[in-house]
């Protein structure tokens, strides 16, 4: 386009920005276009087996059909990004991978005054491909550069609200309390159950402040005032006993004595903060977030499937995975 008599070069920039973010996509893409010769990728028993151990380690459980079948579709994902990486030759420009590759290199007593030489010396003996951190880290720059094309521009307004909409449930603020306890320790035959027995209606007779009531009990690591929290924030302190009886306990009012993993309490509600529907307005950025992630992982999957038409994969599974 000509503006004022010069060329005016903003449509072309804004052309290579998002080139240079789709460039694992279209341009990996465009690289089979261009040469269209099949690689084969094996996932061989003992990945499989190991692949099957990671997740039994993580779950403490082994694997259904279900679940091995997606854990090696994500082995096959991370060995079609690592190829691509390589071809792409991230390797050779990714500092984090050099200086790793070099580490391991002098690590088993590789030796070149020359950087560069010691470097190529370590890509002969391919010392990348048995290192899992550069095997981690160039898949990693593959993803990024294939989910970064998501995030060029605005989300339309109508794809937010629709995301706010269906997911109405996350975005409320539970209901919460501010309280003020008094503590009674643990002790044999319930004998602190009684002295927060005996706490509680002295405070109703004398008419304690809430400084002197907390000084009849124990002290508490965590203090003896807390402002607004929730059911599941109260339980994280207390436990999920003293949380379910604190929540609805009326305010204004001393209450218990109220079991908690520590002992009991004589608790004061300061202030009920009610369960509420949090606007749209508030949420916004995180509501976008989402919708951003679901695009990527969009994104990830069809940039994948598409080049998966480009290799041979077998999977090899152990007899006792095939049973």
């Amino acid at each position: 386009m000509v503006r004022n008599g010069a060329l005016d070069l903003r449509p072309l920039l804004h052309f290579l920005v998002i080139g240079l973010v789709l460039f694992v996509g279209d341009r990996v893409l465009a690289r089979w276009t261009a040469a269209p010769e099949r690689q084969r990728i094996v996932i061989g028993a003992e990945r499989v087996r190991q692949i099957e151990s990671d997740f039994a380690q993580r779950i403490r459980a082994l694997p259904t059909e279900r679940e091995r079948a997606a854990l090696i579709r994500d082995a096959v994902d991370e060995e079609i990004m690592l190829r691509e990486a390589l071809a792409l030759g991230l390797l050779h420009t990714d500092a984090v991978v050099r200086r790793r590759v070099l580490q391991n290199a002098r690590f088993i007593g590789m030796e070149h005054e020359d950087e560069q030489a010691l470097f190529e010396e370590a890509l002969e003996v391919e010392l990348h491909l048995s290192d899992p951190v550069v095997r981690r880290r160039l898949v990693q720059r593959v993803r990024m550069m294939i989910e970064g094309a998501v995030r060029e521009g605005a989300l339309p307004e109508e794809d937010v609200v629709a995301h706010y909409t269906s997911t109405l449930d996350r975005w409320i603020e539970p209901r919460a309390v501010a309280i003020t306890h008094a503590f009674f320790g643990r002790e044999e035959s319930d004998a602190h159950v009684a002295r927060a027995v005996a706490a509680l209606e002295r405070i109703r007779s004398d008419g304690l402040g809430a400084d002197e009531a907390v000084r009849l009990g124990d002290p508490f690591l965590r203090g003896h005032e807390l402002g607004a929290r929730s059911r599941r924030e109260l339980g994280g302190i207390f436990g999920p006993a003293f949380a379910e009886a604190a929540i609805d306990l009326p305010a204004g009012e001393w209450s218990g004595p109220v079991e908690s993993a520590y002992g009991v309490h004589l608790v004061l509600v300061r202030e009920v903060r009610p369960e509420r529907q949090r606007p749209l307005e508030e949420v916004r950025r995180r509501v976008a977030d989402e919708v951003y992630a679901r695009r990527e992982r969009e994104r990830l999957r069809e940039v994948l499937d598409r080049l998966r038409e480009h290799y041979d994969i077998e999977v090899v599974l152990a007899p006792e995975a095939r049973s």
